[in-house]
């Protein structure tokens, strides 16, 4: 059996810096994916608003067919009430996902701009004993 290799914590965390709204260079790569016109490509935070839009619906037609076959409606009925709901609760979730996508990108450009990021090679070389200049 091998045994793991060992893990550099320090590029663990260097390499979570470089997250931005979901993309990420690395192993990481199949579920946090690089920037692309690619529709497969695209990240987590770019999914997300389909994401919710799915699940509003399918919850939405499981109740739905839920409702109509204990209230005993015929089925034809039920399931053409079910995909009338599917489409309309679609439609809803992916604005909501739209809206919240929208405000998590508001805040996460709020929070980097508050807490930027030091610049690594200004500290190295004050370290060093350079002068260094506000910018």
């Amino acid at each position: 059996m091998r045994g793991r290799a060992p893990v550099d914590k320090q590029k663990n965390f260097e390499r979570l810096l470089k997250v931005d709204l979901g993309w990420v260079d690395g192993p990481a790569r199949g579920l946090l994916c690089l920037r692309g016109s690619d529709a497969r490509r695209r990240g987590l935070v770019e999914r997300s608003a389909q994401i919710i839009a799915t699940c509003l619906a399918l919850g939405a037609y499981a109740i739905a067919m839920i409702a109509g076959l204990a209230a005993q409606n015929p089925v034809l009925l039920v399931m053409r009430r079910g995909l009338i709901v599917l489409v309309f609760a679609y439609a809803v979730g992916l604005a909501i996902g739209m809206i919240l996508e929208h405000i998590v990108r508001e805040q996460v450009a709020r929070y980097r701009q508050a807490n930027a990021a030091p610049d690594l090679e200004a500290i190295e070389r004050a370290s060093q004993g350079e002068v260094i200049e506000a910018a």
